[in-house]
């Protein structure tokens, strides 16, 4: 794996009214996109690619009042402003402005690297309701969803697969691009800050009391790290290998002035006080390259010194961290979770795997004690779950494993129990819900079975009533409705037979229908289908007949009236 060892100072300038960093301005190359006023034209702005300190050019040209938010890239020339009250979309030299049906606040928006899509984050004017909205820089809007409470931040992936939004509850939800959800994340607290990398699927996050983790394509936590202060910037590297961050100091911890560097595993690896406070950032696909804006429009460009190192001394000397992390937040699953993924990494580091030992079993003393309180409440399946969570860190622990056993059935006697109840009060929607889950916490549970196959037998029972009861009404149609639901339910020969029967007799009376209205084709469409079903049925052939002789003398008069308008 690879490690940070040092950054270098390519150059450092001074801007007057450059725009600070956001978005991916920063190529593999070094090259970095800016935008700042045009000397002359008023409310014009030049977005300019230094190549390098002696080197611009000048890649397009826009006019816009002042920009909360000026997202630019170097690999397009697309780009996306916003001001509270709008959202513009700068694409081949032409500005387009989000059109909304009412008037709206813009609280975040995003931009995926090549410059085709984004997405926007919006409440109404009283601030009560909150909404996404997705779509192209063709300024077409694709889709918009409302949301479930305050989110606060958005960020888009490449090409605009997925786009993701996180709440003031801590929630982070993801969409793809056909606004299907696909997983929900919960965080200890607010997140303020979402990034994507110009490349990958993995999703970082920050929050205001300075937590930094790192999301995979599942909605799974990889890692999560706490430095000094809020997050007031985040900027990754491909596949999240390299990521950036801009944090306060311990003194001032508010402050944006220290750059921190994390590997891949979220560990720290370099740090950076600036005299300064930083205004934004910019990381380059590779890794490479890291890009820093600060007060006083002050623009420096580092080149990472990377470093190989082995995998298994690779983070060794900052496995305390999760240890020490853990104790402060009281979340020992978590840290348990990063020695066990550490350990893995490096299973030759003996004080680990003590730590490791000494936290678990304080760990799995709670646990007992909760499991305990859970069931002598009579919460199995809370009980159960966190019985899972204790034998994912000791699986071959045979106790745990009986414990498991012993849950599974107490679990299973207690749905059993439910369903039972829900009979004898008439509450039949629930049963077989609950007997299905029993019989899969315990497949053995021949009684569980047993009253199933019973219930579904009396369900289809009261369904061939209802059938037989619509068949004396006429209704045709509902009758085979609800034979069929009994057959689902507890198929038997005979009543297949009443089935095939009534669609048969289905068919015909459609096609007879069809045929006493002149619709020939469509009589000869519904004959052919009895027929298929019953070759012998007699009245379906001779109906077929005549439907297909009177069609045939339709087409034909049909023709001649044709002729005959020629003629005239």
């Amino acid at each position: 794996m690879m490690t940070v060892r040092n950054l270098q100072l390519e150059w450092q300038q001074r801007l007057r009214g450059a725009y600070p960093l956001q978005g991916y301005p920063l190529s593999d190359q070094g090259a970095l996109t800016l935008a700042w006023p045009h000397p002359i034209e008023p409310r014009t702005y030049e977005v300019v690619r230094i190549v390098s300190e002696q080197s611009r050019e000048t890649v397009a040209r826009f006019s816009a009042e002042i920009l909360q938010k000026l997202l630019l890239s170097a690999v397009a020339e697309s780009f996306l402003g916003m001001r509270p009250e709008e959202v513009y979309l700068f694409a081949e030299g032409e500005k387009r402005r989000l059109i909304m049906e009412k008037r709206v606040i813009y609280l975040d928006a995003g931009m995926d690297i090549g410059g085709s899509r984004f997405a926007a984050l919006y409440s109404d004017i009283s601030g009560q309701n909150f909404a996404l909205v997705y779509g192209t820089f063709a300024g077409k809007t694709l889709w918009s969803v409302e949301l479930e409470g305050v989110a606060n931040c958005v960020a888009v992936q490449q090409e605009g697969r997925r786009i993701a939004t996180a709440y003031e509850s801590g929630l982070i939800q993801l969409f793809d691009a056909n606004m299907r959800e696909c997983w929900r994340f919960e965080t200890e607290e607010p997140v303020t800050l979402l990034a994507y990398a110009a490349e990958g699927e993995e999703l970082a996050y920050g929050t205001q009391t300075g937590w930094i983790g790192l999301l995979d394509a599942e909605g799974t936590r990889r890692w999560q790290t706490k430095v000094a202060g809020p997050i007031h910037a985040i900027a990754m590297a491909r596949e999240g290998q390299l990521s950036v961050a801009l944090c306060g100091s311990e003194e001032n911890p508010r402050v944006p002035t220290k750059l921190i560097c994390l590997d891949q595993a979220g560990q720290p690896v370099w740090d950076y006080e600036g005299d300064v406070p930083f205004t934004g950032l910019a990381c380059s696909p590779s890794g490479e390259y890291i890009a820093a804006s600060a007060q006083g429009s002050r623009f420096s460009l580092y080149r990472v010194v990377s470093v190989a190192v082995e995998a298994a001394t690779a983070s060794r000397k900052d496995w305390k961290a999760y240890v020490q992390l853990g104790q402060e937040s009281g979340d020992m699953k978590t840290a348990l979770q990063n020695l066990y993924s550490y350990l893995e990494e490096c299973p030759d580091d003996v004080e680990c795997w003590q730590q490791f030992e000494q936290l678990r079993a304080q760990w799995m003393a709670d646990v007992q004690q909760e499991l305990a309180h859970l069931r002598a409440e009579g919460d199995w399946e809370a009980a159960l779950a966190l019985l899972q969570e204790a034998l994912a860190f000791q699986p071959y622990d045979v106790a745990l494993f009986q414990q498991s056993v012993e849950l599974r059935q107490r679990f299973a006697e207690a749905l059993l129990q439910q369903a039972n109840d829900h009979l004898q009060e008439g509450q039949v929607e629930a049963v077989e819900a609950l007997l299905r889950k029993a019989i899969l916490l315990r497949p053995d549970h021949v009684e569980a079975r047993r009253l199933l196959q019973e219930f579904r037998a009396g369900r289809a029972q009261e369904a061939d009533k209802e059938a037989q009861e619509r068949l004396m009404q006429g209704d045709t149609q509902g009758a085979l409705a609800c034979y069929e639901r009994a057959q689902a339910l507890a198929p038997t020969t005979e009543r297949a037979q009443i089935i095939a029967h009534l669609q048969v007799q289905m068919d015909f009376e459609l096609g007879k229908q069809a045929y006493d209205r002149s619709r020939y084709a469509e009589a000869i469409f519904q004959f052919r289908k009895v027929l298929q079903r019953d070759p012998n049925h007699a009245e379906a052939k001779r109906y077929l007949e005549f439907a297909q002789r009177f069609e045939q003398d339709t087409l034909s008069d049909t023709v001649s009236d044709r002729f005959r308008n020629l003629e005239e």
